[in-house]
């Protein structure tokens, strides 16, 4: 009998996320990396495969279960669940709980224009969770309205957009940072932290990634770009390689392996889990990688140009939404005033220390 805290702990450091059964004999494969990566022996992997051969039903939270009990959900289910997909549903359920716990738990039913005011007026609502905002009216606040059947209040918002740039000041400096790293638990979730951070691609491209990709003479990664459907080359720091190179042999990767395992929702929420440890009040996701090494890449002189490439996003987006330019640097350019500013692969290769310790604590070499 597995207990549950063997259980929990083959959960938590994706162990379901890395086994597959083999079609042919039914037997599992990948045990050994498993093991490896949760810290189990490969006997207790087998023993827990038997006795759980899928991810167990977790118990849903109170506040869930208070929600389903509001006379908004039902009408909500009653109108939406069987015409909407799945993936649609779920998200429409997510983003309204979300508001209804933000506004102390009121029946969505009762909402007025003040409520949708307030949620209009949160940020989190938006930045985090969506990974972007669209300014325009068809945004997912007045999906959210048309839900739960206020069509009455959409004239109201219709012709209001929110401020641009309210993303602005959401990237991690240097501190946070290297608070953030120790509070990481998985080897793969720190690498791909890291490779977030100095490349700047979108976190959908980095789960495309495989081994073969990855060009250690040349220091090129070859990253495929969802909204163009063909690979780029990108070119992190140098010190990003020799991580990933142990890495890859510690974790004995073939060439045909993905470099992060792990779903999306995987990783935003170790991050986030992550984030909330290190104290760190902004809400640590995926996305905010792309946001640190934009804000951080003009903090330390890489050009637009540069930027724009790394990132496959257009220079009209990154100066909207993602660029934050540092007061002392506006002084220095227009005053005089002394700005100290390393170049950018030197500021990694300043981080990488925290990196390279981390991912030896955790493969257990130190």
């Amino acid at each position: 009998m597995v207990k549950k805290n063997v259980l929990d702990r083959f959960v938590k450091f994706g162990g379901y996320g890395i086994v597959k059964r083999k079609r042919t004999n039914r037997k599992w494969k990948n045990v050994s990396v498993a093991a490896k990566r949760t810290g189990l022996s490969r006997p207790t992997v087998y023993a827990l495969l038997k006795q759980y051969p899928e991810l167990p039903n977790k118990t849903l939270p109170k506040y869930v279960e208070e929600f389903r009990q509001s006379e908004g959900y039902r009408r909500l289910k009653a109108l939406y669940e069987k015409t909407l997909s799945k993936g649609e549903w779920n998200l429409t359920v997510y983003d309204i709980r979300k508001a209804w716990k933000y506004l102390n738990k009121k029946d969505p039913i009762s909402w007025t224009e003040e409520d949708f005011r307030k949620i209009w007026n949160w940020n989190e609502f938006f930045d985090p969770l969506a990974g972007g905002f669209e300014v325009h009216h068809g945004t997912k606040f007045h999906r959210l309205m048309r839900a739960i059947d206020r069509h009455d209040l959409l004239s109201k918002f219709k012709s209001k957009r929110r401020p641009t740039g309210s993303k602005k000041q959401w990237f991690l400096r240097d501190e946070e940072i290297v608070r953030l790293i120790p509070e990481i638990e998985t080897a793969d979730t720190l690498l791909f932290s890291y490779a977030g951070f100095v490349l700047g691609t979108r976190a959908s491209a980095m789960l495309h990634t495989k081994v073969q990709d990855i060009n250690f003479e040349d220091y090129a990664i070859q990253v495929y770009e969802p909204k163009t459907k063909q690979y780029v080359s990108k070119y992190p720091p140098i010190c990003l390689f020799i991580l990933l190179e142990k890495y890859i042999k510690d974790f004995n990767l073939q060439l045909n392996d993905k470099l992060f395992p792990n779903s999306y929702g995987y990783y935003n929420k170790a991050l986030r889990e992550a984030g909330k440890r290190a104290g760190i009040k902004k809400t640590v996701t995926t996305h905010i990688l792309k946001h640190t090494f934009i804000s951080q890449g003009y903090r330390h002189g890489l050009s637009r140009e540069t930027v724009v490439e790394q990132t496959g996003t257009e220079d009209r987006t990154i100066k909207l939404y993602y660029l934050s330019l540092e007061e002392k640097k506006v002084r220095h350019e227009m005053q005089g005033t002394k700005y100290d500013s390393i170049p950018f692969y030197e500021w990694v290769e300043s981080l990488h220390p925290h990196f390279e310790q981390k991912y030896e604590l955790l493969n257990g070499t130190l």
